[in-house]
Formats: structure tokens, sequence, C-alpha cells
């Protein structure tokens, strides 16, 4: 295995990108509390993640849609399951 340097683009992307179980969770909630009051676009939810990278808020979106917790329909609006 190849041992990873941590600074070239490559180690970078990976480290940026990954998800804790509580940055999560935290993504998580913050998007069911949006979608308890109304269907949200995707680009309005991203506008309430002020400081986390728009990647891990997409990972989290399409584990939601995976899951079948959510739906993002053909116009970008995001509604509960």
């Amino acid at each position: 295995a190849v041992k990873e340097c941590g600074i070239c683009d490559v180690c970078l992307h990976k480290k940026g990108n990954n998800l804790t179980e509580e940055e999560f969770k935290k993504i998580e909630q913050c998007i069911y509390d949006h979608l308890n009051k109304h269907t949200v676009a995707v680009k309005e939810l991203l506008k309430y993640f002020a400081g986390i990278k728009k990647e891990k808020i997409w990972k989290v979106l399409e584990f939601l849609q995976n899951e079948k917790k959510i739906m993002i329909d053909e116009f970008g609006i995001v509604k509960l399951n």
C-alpha cells in the first residue's frame, strides 16, 4: 500500500471530504429542521451551512436520498419522504 503524504492535492481532497459521525448528524439534523417546516431548494439549503464544505453537505444529502428519507426533484427541491 502507498502511504499518503498528506500534502498533495489528492491527499488534501480526501482529508477535506472526511465526514465525522458528529458532523454527519449535525448536518442531517439541520436538513430535517428545515424540511419539517417546508420544502426547500438545494441552493437555499446550502446557504444555511456557512463554514461547512459543500462536499460534506452533498454527501449527507446523497445518503439521505439513497436511504429514501428525502427526495430531490428535477428542479432541485428537497422534500421529506
